[in-house]
């Protein structure tokens, strides 16, 4: 809201997996106060993160200075098949939406795979109607999250997801609705603020190196409004979003120190 990204009606009226709506959750811990949501002038926005990712724990480093973050594509479609019995419908009548949809998860593997370099493609999440044991699937629902340092790689992909769904569901018999619905450039982060988190960790003395985020981050925002940038630590195993996600104390000492020293630096007071 505060990068003009949603608009703050928007933003009240959203509402969790069990019909709760955000303003009147807010209301209810006292946390929905008068103060507008509006940008204002600062020197610099910092943010200090997990890598979410295996680059520095691979190397035995301890902060990531990181110089921006990759361009993102999400895309969601919709396979509308026949939803018949799975007993007496013979194979050779069925439109089966999740066949379709099969096809066109090894397919979004498949463009990775074949355009190579950094691009990374996933569908993570899956909705099957009805959703039941002995039915032939009539509705999936699906997405597909499409990520890559160059924005041009993600102009090449984007076809070939046309083609891919298309195929596949012209090989199954099967209706579709694509839709590429939101689309974020390559976000590069301020070459100033990036230069005093790398002069920071260099001073924390921990081990170190610039990277690139492959995740969305609050920092992406704020660099619409102002100069910003991030300090990485480790995950462990690379793994983030989950319960085994963990950092070492001294990667987030390290990480702390270097984000102290940046905004002592950012601030002139180094």
């Amino acid at each position: 809201m505060l990068a003009g990204k949603i608009a703050l009606e928007d933003a009240y009226n959203a509402r969790d997996r069990d019909g709760l709506r955000l303003a009147d959750e807010l209301e209810r811990i006292g946390y929905l106060g008068p103060e507008p949501c509006v940008p204002r002038a600062f020197r610099a926005y910092l943010e200090l993160h997990i890598e979410q990712g295996p680059r520095l724990e691979e190397e035995g480093l301890s902060v990531g200075v990181v110089e921006g973050i990759v361009a993102i594509s999400w895309s969601r479609l919709t396979l509308h098949g026949v939803q018949d019995h799975a007993g007496p419908t013979p194979m050779r009548s069925r439109h089966d939406a999740l066949v379709a949809a099969a096809e066109v998860v090894t397919g979004v593997r498949r463009i990775a795979t074949e355009l190579g370099g950094d691009l990374v493609t996933t569908v993570g999440s899956l909705v099957v109607s009805p959703n039941i044991v002995n039915a032939i699937p009539g509705r999936v629902a699906l997405s597909i999250d499409m990520r890559d340092p160059q924005d041009a790689t993600l102009d090449r992909a984007l076809p070939l997801l046309d083609r891919v769904v298309q195929e596949a569901c012209e090989r199954e018999g099967v209706r579709y609705e694509l839709e590429h619905y939101w689309r974020v450039p390559r976000t590069p982060f301020d070459a100033g603020v990036v230069a005093a988190v790398e002069r920071a960790a260099k001073a924390s003395g921990a081990g170190w190196r610039r990277i690139l985020s492959g995740a969305g981050h609050d920092a992406q925002y704020m660099a619409a409004l102002g100069p910003a940038g991030m300090v990485f630590v480790p995950s462990r195993g690379g793994r983030s979003h989950c319960e085994e996600e963990f950092t070492p104390m001294d990667d987030i000492e390290h990480g702390a120190n270097t984000l102290f020293l940046a905004a002592l630096d950012l601030a002139g007071r180094a």
